[in-house]
């Protein structure tokens, strides 16, 4: 069963990688099963050094009847790249509605102590407080060096409290406003299956159908399509399931402005009864409930 698995996922890698650019970069959605196989595959394919990490995937709350010993609640996003050299992957926007701002740019109030299982002693030195306290490096752990401390506090960035336990040091933390996050490799609430099923019964698919094909969330392909595609990209998804990377683009195309393209590839029966019908209702509109369009946009 699984050398049967593999020759089939070997065929299809070795032909992706001939469509793929250079700069190209491929996700893969699996689960514990075929996992550890689905790596090694790809480390022949693609070569280790291309092999990025992988996404965990929270899957759905809860092991549901097919967990035996311990509910398993998550899958895997392996990212894989053509060349790394070449590979250019998007930081995602920062969300700055909770920094405040001064002349020195925006910042984030952040407590200095930092107690932590790991000793750094680069980190302990001694503070002078407002009235003349010292709290001593032998009992404290600071979040910064000596010298980017020495830094904030001549930009007034250090901040002094006092409360019943005494003195607490609390200082900004200043970010650049022009540069991005890095995608985190734990993906979390937003991208469960539960999320897929309420996307596919707005659409109007019925609860048998939407349990047989099982489809991925939307927000999983948009997420992914946010860190690895420019807006003028195409993207091809040779397992298109129920279509959910049609969708992805679509609604990532609507957000952003871009012109993205897409190719699906599948080869089951409901290519025709699920895809095709799901990309016309969304060409019609992205927003739906209980099977009826909310506007026409």
């Amino acid at each position: 069963q699984h050398s049967s698995w593999l020759t089939m996922m070997e065929n299809r890698l070795s032909l992706a990688k001939e469509l793929m650019r250079e700069n190209g970069v491929l996700f893969i959605n699996i689960g514990d099963e075929e996992f550890a196989n689905l790596i090694k595959l790809s480390e022949i394919v693609f070569g280790k050094a291309n092999i990025i990490t992988s996404f965990i995937r929270r899957k759905r709350a809860g092991g549901g009847n097919d967990s035996k010993y311990i509910a398993v609640e998550h899958d895997y996003v392996p990212v894989i790249s053509k060349n790394i050299e070449k590979l250019k992957l998007n930081t995602l926007y920062r969300d700055l509605t909770k920094y405040k701002s001064d002349e020195y740019g925006l910042y984030l109030i952040k407590p200095l102590h930092e107690p932590t299982l790991q000793d750094s002693p680069g980190l302990h030195y001694d503070i002078e407080c407002p009235d003349g306290t010292i709290l001593s490096g032998k009992d404290h752990q600071w979040k910064i060096s000596k010298e980017k401390f020495k830094e904030l506090k001549e930009q007034n960035a250090i901040i002094f409290e006092k409360d019943k336990n005494g003195w607490v040091i609390k200082y900004k933390h200043y970010i650049d406003s022009e540069k991005g996050v890095l995608p985190s490799s734990i993906l979390y609430n937003k991208v469960m299956n539960s999320n897929a099923t309420s996307e596919m019964q707005a659409l109007g698919f019925s609860f048998d159908v939407i349990k047989r094909i099982r489809p991925k969330p939307s927000s999983l392909v948009t997420h992914l399509l946010t860190i690895g595609s420019s807006k003028l990209d195409l993207i091809i998804d040779f397992f298109a399931g129920s279509g959910t990377t049609a969708h992805a683009v679509m609604k990532l195309n609507k957000e952003d402005g871009g012109r993205r393209k897409f190719i699906l590839v599948e080869m089951a029966d409901y290519f025709n009864t699920i895809i095709i019908p799901r990309i016309e209702k969304l060409s019609y509109s992205l927003n739906w409930k209980d099977g009826k369009p909310q506007d026409n946009d």
